[in-house]
């Protein structure tokens, strides 16, 4: 049996240090269809999308290196979760990219979301709300609303890959704010028991059922599944 260990929410910006886009930009994107939609703004300075965030204490190494991780942002009461099979800081730093509408190129396709055609909130949607609203009061976003949840497989016969599909299945159950981990992480988070208010924004599969426990940082068991 699987066990996924889920990790203590911590501030994204207590162990991460994120890169200051100077570059001028008005919150406007080329979409064209067929092709990633990028922000009209100069290409960012750093060579590589992978140096957008820097690690500042060990807790890259101890909780980064693969599984699923959940980004909650509680200015808007969302949150995303992902799947990261080989380094989960590479992917947040794709998600930090796309909120402050940095531009990598065509490598990073800042989305909005689309399920059964109707265009959701995405990246791109919280990316233009943030700038506009902080533009307006002449203030810089800094993610200090930013929550980081790092959840670690373990007792495995051999590492979990894309064929397996088996992170995505837990991925699409704790995407359901009515599940009992959401819960427990905005309870932490806002000290209050607000989890139907908030909502996930991340694409979903249905993935594969197989045995799994849920543990959570005091260790207790969220969800068992034999």
């Amino acid at each position: 049996m699987i066990e996924y260990i889920i990790n203590r929410p911590v501030k994204l910006i207590d162990h991460f240090k994120f890169y200051k886009d100077n570059t001028i930009w008005n919150a406007k994107y080329r979409i064209i269809k067929g092709k990633p939609s990028i922000p009209i703004r100069d290409r960012c300075h750093l060579s590589n999308y992978k140096k957008y965030l820097e690690a500042t204490t060990n807790y890259y190494d101890k909780y980064c290196n693969y599984g699923l991780y959940m980004l909650f942002f509680n200015n808007y009461r969302v949150f995303y979760v992902g799947i990261a099979y080989d380094d989960i800081k590479d992917r947040i730093c794709k998600h930090i990219v796309k909120l402050f509408g940095s531009n990598f190129g065509e490598g990073i396709n800042h989305t909005n979301e689309k399920i059964n055609n109707e265009t959701k909130k995405g990246w791109r949607y919280y990316a233009k709300d943030i700038f506009e609203k902080y533009n307006k009061k002449n203030k810089i976003y800094n993610l200090d609303d930013c929550f980081l949840i790092t959840i670690n497989p373990i007792n495995l016969k051999k590492p979990l890959n894309k064929a397996d599909k088996k992170l995505e299945y837990i991925e699409k159950k704790i995407s359901s704010n009515s599940h009992a981990l959401i819960s427990q992480i905005t309870t932490f988070i806002t000290n209050s028991h607000s989890n139907l208010m908030w909502k996930s924004f991340n694409k979903q599969e249905i993935g594969n059922r197989h045995n799994y426990k849920l543990i959570s940082w005091d260790n207790n068991i969220i969800e068992e599944i034999i």
